[in-house]
């Protein structure tokens, strides 16, 4: 088990319990069980027995608490007054530790699922996201598919539980006062032990492929390319990936969102940004659009990334990515929750060199200068320039 406190003198205290354990270790025909056990795990345990006896030991500490299923990762959130942290975390270790995975609540979550599987399907950038990913690292989509939602049984989620949960495949992060780390180590170390998930390494497929819906008024577009870049084990060679992804796309001030959107008028949103697990993954930028402006949008993203790969990227906007980077991180480090979630991702891939404080984050930030992000800006996206490196995929609006 991985464990990180952080102390934070603020009123409020935060605990992330993360499991190596997403969609990623889903088997075959058994998509989305990974998300359906992070949905009935905290619904009863030996020590709170039903749904309403959880809810009643959060509430009466004025807890607030969540989940979430990653690729990767599944993680269970708690925030509460700092004077209550132990107590969160021991009814945490509990439900983690001890749940009870009852038939009748695996029944009740399932239809809970339906519901957010369903409203996935009213958002047309959703729906191509989990297309393209799926199509293009064959990575099992996060809530499954209505399929094997619903042939999922009780029995096959105690057996996901059994094996990937344990102290092997564990990390806590804690954001508290200090006067609670030892209380909350002795806790974790009563935790139940379990041999280490090895998960497979994701392939990368670049066949060319239209994604149709016929059912959004708007086109999608995405032009991707695998990569190597992806998380990093050092903290700063990610910070550096991040500059160069946000001076590309995504904020008011990139160089494509200013292009296509300030100058052209032609969309509301482009973005940015990568996927990566262990050595493989993809970089990509993506958007949507009105669907007569397809080959325009692929055009001017394509003259943006040229300049970007043959002249770098102007000192201007690099500051400018820099101090959007560190006021969000200000905003972060300013709640427990946020930091929780910080040290969280990082540890999550491992990374070496994680700031302690904002100060050290700052530092590292402004130490990252215009040759670190026309390095990597040129590694990353000249492959996206290459049309036997690259992959464009398109999901077509109906036609009229």
């Amino acid at each position: 088990m991985r464990f990180r406190y952080i102390k934070h003198d603020s009123p409020l205290a935060t605990a992330v319990f993360t499991f190596k354990a997403g969609s990623l270790t889903d088997p075959k025909g058994q998509e989305g069980v990974s998300h359906y056990l992070e949905h009935v795990l905290l619904d009863a345990s030996d020590m709170y027995p039903d749904e309403v006896a959880v809810s009643n030991a959060f509430a009466g500490l004025g807890a607030r608490t969540n989940g979430g299923t990653g690729f990767g990762s599944v993680s269970y959130y708690g925030t509460c007054r700092a004077s209550k942290l132990t107590e969160m975390v021991a009814i945490h270790c509990d439900l983690v530790s001890a749940p009870l995975l009852k038939d009748d609540d695996v029944e009740r979550e399932g239809k809970i699922i339906m519901s957010e599987l369903k409203d996935g399907l009213d958002d047309a950038m959703s729906v191509f996201l989990h297309d393209t990913i799926g199509s293009t690292l064959g990575w099992p989509p996060i809530v499954g598919h209505k399929p094997t939602v619903l042939s999922i049984t009780a029995k096959q989620i105690r057996e996901h539980y059994a094996r990937h949960y344990g102290k092997s495949n564990l990390m806590v992060t804690v954001c508290g006062p200090a006067s609670a780390e030892d209380e909350i180590r002795r806790r974790l170390d009563l935790l139940p032990t379990l041999a280490p998930t090895v998960l497979a390494k994701p392939t990368i497929n670049l066949d060319d492929r239209m994604i149709s819906k016929p059912k959004f008024g708007q086109t999608c577009l995405a032009i991707l390319a695998p990569t190597t870049l992806g998380q990093s084990s050092h903290f700063r060679e990610n910070l550096v990936a991040s500059v160069a992804a946000n001076c590309v796309g995504g904020s008011d001030f990139s160089m494509l969102f200013r292009r296509l959107r300030g100058e052209l008028g032609l969309t509301y949103w482009i973005g940015c940004g990568g996927l990566a697990w262990e050595d493989a993954g993809m970089v990509y930028v993506m958007s949507q659009f009105e669907p007569k402006l397809v080959d325009q949008v692929k055009a001017e993203i394509q003259g943006v990334l040229r300049k970007v790969v043959s002249s770098g990227v102007p000192e201007e906007t690099v500051r400018f990515a820099k101090d959007a980077m560190l006021t969000s991180a200000a905003g972060s480090y300013e709640t427990t929750g946020g930091r929780a979630r910080q040290f969280e991702s990082y540890h999550l891939a491992s990374a070496l060199d994680i700031p302690n404080s904002y100060a050290e984050y700052e530092a590292m930030i402004l130490s990252v200068d215009q040759a670190d992000v026309d390095a990597h800006a040129k590694r990353a996206y000249a492959p996206m320039l290459d049309s036997d490196a690259c992959k464009t995929v398109i999901m077509n609006a109906p036609t009229p």
